[in-house]
């Protein structure tokens, strides 16, 4: 026997069906929305994260494409006609090689000689220059990011977030040694701007690191294993290391650096333990909305975050042409 169903039993039926189904739907939109805003999960290196990418200790589902544009010339670097465009700076091809095209009158700027005449005065000269001397120098003397402008030839070592660790130092760190070598087979074109130059090292952390004492610690190692690429680097490209006349100084989390502020430094190379790494801090650095086309807004909060953690992990070398012979009067 058939039984009828009546119009408003099977509108009742319908609209139990369609509240199930939205709560489904809801359910699954729901776990959706809340799987994206969880938090990412920890890694180490970037395998972890299968097509992700790994900054700062976390995944980012997202890998910053390598910019497409033509690579910026930069000093140092072969002028080997591949193509790279200047942006305006003032390079030439000397050797083989670009150079920053450095005025007879650079050594002679008001903001050079007085920079060099406060060296003097607190110092005697550059080779007694304690490294407190020279922090209170760095921090408080307002011509020197303008100074690092005028060199044009000074650049950055980046590190990892805590390296080197203190075992890193005796070699017998496989993942460390290819890090280790990445920075050299860098510095090696970079050797001919520090040949007949006192050269300045400014190690910096950043403040995530917890703990001050910590801080100046890492820092303090990311020198000594800056002074060991810069010889090595020397050695492999032929020269003398013992020529080398290097001065330091471990400004700790003292000095530190956001994008804009890092721009201003107008360094020649940001040099990275992993090629993929610069090539993604670069991008970061140029044109930050476009690096980061694409990505929601928590993994641009990463991105940014990782950018301006690590552009304050670093060493920064400052080559000083200025005391090159006949560069100089002798009063300066």
């Amino acid at each position: 026997m058939k039984v009828s169903v009546r119009p408003e039993q099977r509108q009742a039926r319908l609209l139990s069906a369609l509240i199930a189904t939205s709560a489904l739907l809801l359910g699954v939109l729901g776990a959706l929305i809340s799987h994206a805003f969880q938090s990412a999960p920890e890694c180490s290196e970037n395998s972890e994260c299968g097509r992700g990418q790994c900054l700062d200790g976390i995944c980012v589902m997202a890998r910053i494409s390598p910019p497409t544009a033509t690579p910026r010339c930069v000093v140092g670097f072969p002028c080997n006609g591949e193509g790279c465009e200047r942006h305006g700076e003032e390079l030439s091809c000397v050797d083989g090689r670009y150079r920053k095209i450095l005025g007879p009158e650079l050594c002679q700027r008001e903001s050079v000689r007085s920079y060099l005449a406060d060296i003097a005065s607190r110092c005697g000269n550059a080779d007694q220059c304690t490294p407190t001397a020279l922090k209170d120098l760095v921090i408080s003397n307002e011509e020197f990011d303008r100074l690092i402008q005028d060199f044009g030839t000074a650049f950055a070592l980046h590190f990892d977030t805590g390296r080197p660790r203190s075992r890193d130092r005796s070699g017998t760190s496989p993942r460390w040694n290819e890090a280790r070598n990445t920075y050299i087979d860098q510095l090696i074109p970079l050797v001919p701007t520090l040949e007949g130059a006192d050269i300045l090292l400014i190690a910096t952390a950043s403040k995530t690191t917890k703990g001050s004492d910590k801080n100046e610690i890492l820092a303090h190692r990311r020198l000594r294993e800056v002074r060991h690429l810069l010889l090595e680097a020397t050695k492999r490209a032929g020269g003398n290391p013992d020529t080398l006349r290097i001065k330091d100084t471990n400004l700790g989390d003292l000095w530190q650096r956001d994008e804009d502020g890092y721009k201003h430094l107008s360094l020649s190379r940001s040099i990275f333990w992993e090629p993929s790494r610069e090539r993604a801090f670069t991008a970061l650095i140029d044109d930050f909305d476009a690096a980061t086309k694409g990505l929601n807004n928590r993994a641009k909060e990463n991105q940014r975050a990782w950018s301006e953690q690590v552009m304050n992990q670093a060493v920064f070398v400052i080559p000083n042409p200025c005391t090159v012979e006949g560069a100089a009067d002798d009063d300066t």
